[in-house]
């Protein structure tokens, strides 16, 4: 205490010093924060990150759906011998011939073999294709007619017999349509022959 002033105190002034006490703190103690007043257990901890197992499966937080990764292409299966599909522009059935190697020509114990069967001789194909499983039915090439405005000149009848009266170039114009080709010699006698080495009359 300290006065000013002659014998009256004047402007007294006391100044007190308290000296806290800290304790130190014991493991698992939990404080009060002096702002707020919530628990305080010390200095703020980072969150323990453990690291992936192989498996596993996360979620994304955007949309918190299962997130395993990149983005996997689907898999595409190659069709299998025999297989058969539809085409969606003419409605006809294609089936998948595989490449393969054959013998074309005079096959070994045909006695009717014309001249330009001869001599047999190996064909690889390298590549498969699709090869209609029947031959243009008149409802297909009506679909042709119609889809290029063509003149329809189909004549009436079993709509599911084969067309007829149809010029190579126009067959040639169908195929050009549908996405297809006509079949080569060594394509057409490959199929036909359906990996039989006898004469291609037996073939099945």
């Amino acid at each position: 205490v300290s006065g000013k002033g002659g014998d009256r105190p004047q402007d007294l002034r006391i100044a007190v010093s308290e000296r806290r006490t800290v304790e130190t703190p014991v493991p698992g103690q939990v404080g009060k924060n002096q702002k707020d007043g919530r628990a305080d257990s010390g200095p703020a901890q980072q969150p323990t990150v453990m690291p992936p197992v192989p498996g596993q499966v996360s979620k994304s937080p955007k949309d918190r759906r299962a997130d395993s990764g990149p983005a996997q292409q689907p898999t595409v299966m190659p069709p299998v011998p025999g297989q058969v599909r539809e085409s969606p522009k003419d409605g006809l059935s294609y089936v998948w011939i595989p490449p393969g190697k054959f013998t074309m020509g005079c096959s070994p114990g045909d006695t009717e073999c014309y001249p330009n069967e001869k001599p047999p001789h190996d064909v690889t194909l390298t590549r498969g294709f699709w090869l209609g499983q029947t031959e243009v039915t008149a409802s297909a090439y009506l679909r042709f007619e119609k889809a290029t405005d063509k003149k329809v000149r189909t004549s009436a009848g079993n709509p599911d017999l084969p067309v007829v009266n149809v010029s190579w170039d126009e067959a040639k114009t169908y195929c050009q349509w549908g996405g297809l080709w006509l079949p080569t010699e060594a394509e057409w006698e490959y199929a036909a022959r359906a990996s039989t080495i006898g004469p291609s009359d037996t073939a099945r």
